[in-house]
């Protein structure tokens, strides 16, 4: 088992993560096929642990990252006349409890019944006006 720091700032300095203005060409590239469902590279991972986190300090940790983290609280915005690749942006109405969802199939769901709320929430794409991730608990 993992031991956390109880102070969720422990062990973290105040070093923003650096990150480009544009897409990349190939980030782009994605960025469009993506406009087809079908052709989505959206993943999920999906972690068991062996109890909730203690939502709080899940809360304070993935506060503290998307201040660390600027691609967090960023968006997507196309350049005029697509003549270049998006541009990142800082997302004025940023809300990390957007971002963070928390979902209960209680004590004796099955191993099937989580495969298929992962399914579920795979399949619905994320908002492009928003920074382009979620987390759920």
């Amino acid at each position: 088992m993992v031991s956390l720091p109880s102070d969720p700032e422990e062990h973290m300095d105040d070093t923003e993560v650096p990150s480009r203005d544009r897409m990349s060409d190939f980030e782009a590239l994605m960025w469009e096929v993506e406009r087809n469902p079908m052709l989505s590279n959206a993943f999920a991972n999906l972690t068991l642990l062996d109890r909730p986190p203690e939502r709080a300090r899940f809360v304070a940790r993935m506060r503290t990252a998307a201040q660390r983290v600027p691609r967090l609280r960023q968006c997507a915005v196309p350049a005029p006349g697509r003549l270049a690749t998006p541009e990142w942006v800082e997302d004025p109405d940023f809300d990390l409890d957007h971002h963070l969802r928390w979902v209960s199939l209680g004590g004796e769901a099955t191993s099937e019944e989580l495969y298929d709320l992962v399914a579920t929430f795979i399949r619905v794409p994320f908002d492009r006006g928003r920074p382009l991730w979620e987390f759920v608990v």
